[in-house]
């Protein structure tokens, strides 16, 4: 995948943010980087040509 330096913003809910903040402390990686692969998988799975 092409990195890319944009840097943008998301607002989740406090459920949303509770959940994926569980994830990245089990994964113990950062929580931007739990965003990063969910997009990632989501853009796999919807847009594969």
């Amino acid at each position: 995948m092409a990195e890319t330096k944009k840097i943008f913003t998301m607002r989740f809910s406090d459920d949303s943010r509770k959940q994926l903040s569980a994830i990245a402390d089990q994964r113990e990686v950062p929580l931007a980087q739990v965003v990063r692969d969910a997009i990632r998988e989501y853009l796999k799975a919807n847009h594969a040509a």
